[in-house]
């Protein structure tokens, strides 16, 4: 009995594979780029300029695992690397970028869905939304069980860029044609959705799953890898958001409470890329306010390690990874009602409400003033993924889950955690 991974993008679903592959039941992990310490495009890659070739190297650093074996791992990057191409050769209108991105999606499914029909076939199917329906369909043909991972709530996503977008008059990421129609058919052709948060799960029932489909699995972090700073309190005062500088993350608010603060000697760091409307925003941005883009994952433990308080204010999320990151770096967490991942309100941090200003303003303040408070809670966090939010926590329970399938349980999957 085996289980085949697949993601055309990576990020977290390496965390599926190597729970897979501990558990001797990683069949194949799927992904469009990988580095497998293969040579990329065999035959071309000696010809390609030096400085492209490093670019490369670079690039590929960003998809990895130190634990995954790459021998376990098929790459598919004919069409990821097209649509980039395209991306950055082509002055292409925000649209077409976005159908032609859809169109490499696409296309991997149909060339992942091979690996279900072929010998040796697996016996459960682990895909993401988005990039599923094609090789859930070959399952449900060859008569392979399948889970679909729902990271995010993605009628809400689409419903808070379009709200903001309107109410901002800036510009809101082209969506293509038929990506709900394509969602709702993943979610109703999968055997069990997984989800990372009980706020996705009750979204998802909202959208007409039967609830005995739906596992909630929460997301983690690495506690050896992101560790406090060693020290505590460095007499000034950092915050640091992690993610996309865009409309859905509210960035728009934070750069407003922190302009309202205006703290003395206060530094606010946005460590990410901003698309067109997040660039708008950024225009104005407040003095004490700096833009990080482009960091490897790798540097984010020492940017986090560098704070006092994380902030996230999220518009919609489903449990965002960068939240466990800074609890395990021991950060007291500013964030909304729908992107609290496992913080605890008054304990681990503060949760407040979306678009709020004020709220936002008064817990940052908080945080400033208050050391001890900071310091405790920071401590709290650390101490909440330690306990039950790491990425070894989620491979346990991952597998529990696989196991269940394969030995023919099926639905509802009786599980619970025992969650600090």
């Amino acid at each position: 009995m085996s289980v085949l991974v697949l993601h055309p993008r990576g990020h977290f679903s390496y965390e599926a594979a190597v729970a897979a592959q501990e558990a001797g039941l990683l069949h194949r992990y799927v992904t469009a780029v990988y580095r497998t310490g293969r040579t990329p495009v065999p035959g071309l890659w000696h010809l390609l300029p030096r400085g492209v070739r490093d670019h490369v190297d670079r690039e590929l650093w960003r998809r990895w695992h130190p634990a995954l074996d790459p021998d376990l791992v098929t790459t598919r990057p004919a069409s990821h690397l097209l649509y980039q191409l395209a991306r950055r050769v082509l002055p292409l209108p925000r649209r077409a970028r976005a159908e032609l991105e859809w169109a490499s999606i696409r296309a991997f499914g149909r060339g992942s869905a091979r690996l279900v029909r072929g010998a040796p076939r697996p016996a459960l199917v682990h895909a993401y939304e988005g990039g599923a329906l094609e090789v859930l369909r070959a399952a449900r043909r060859a008569g392979v069980g399948t889970v679909l991972d729902v990271p995010s709530r993605h009628e809400d996503f689409v419903r808070v860029v379009a709200e903001e977008a309107g109410r901002w008059g800036l510009p809101a990421p082209a969506l293509p044609a038929g990506v709900q129609r394509r969602v709702d058919r993943e979610r109703a052709g999968a055997d069990v959705l997984l989800v990372p948060s009980q706020e996705t799960r009750e979204a998802l029932m909202g959208a007409g799953v039967p609830p005995d489909r739906i596992v909630v699995l929460p997301f983690g972090a690495d506690p050896d890898v992101f560790r406090p700073r060693v020290g505590g309190a460095n007499g000034g005062f950092r915050a640091v958001y992690v993610g996309h500088v865009n409309l859905r993350k509210g960035v728009r608010y934070l750069l407003e409470a922190w302009s309202r603060l205006a703290l003395p000697g206060g530094e606010l760091l946005l460590v990410g890329n901003a698309d067109a409307a997040g660039r708008a925003l950024l225009a104005g941005r407040p003095n004490g306010c700096r833009l990080v883009p482009n960091v490897p994952h790798r540097e984010l433990p020492g940017l986090l390690a560098s704070a006092d308080a994380f902030v996230f204010p999220s518009l919609a999320e489903g449990s965002p990874i960068a939240v466990y990151e800074a609890m395990a770096a021991g950060l007291p967490v500013v964030t909304t009602d729908g992107a609290r991942a496992a913080v605890r309100h008054g304990v681990d941090g503060i949760v407040v409400p979306v678009r709020n200003v004020e709220a936002l303003a008064d817990a940052v303040a908080f945080l400033h003033r208050n050391v001890e408070a900071r310091l405790r809670m920071g401590r709290e966090a650390r101490r909440r993924i330690e306990e039950g939010f790491t990425w070894r926590h989620y491979r346990v329970r991952l597998v529990s889950i696989y196991r269940h399938l394969l030995e023919g349980g099926g639905t509802p999957v009786p599980l619970r955690w025992n969650l600090p």
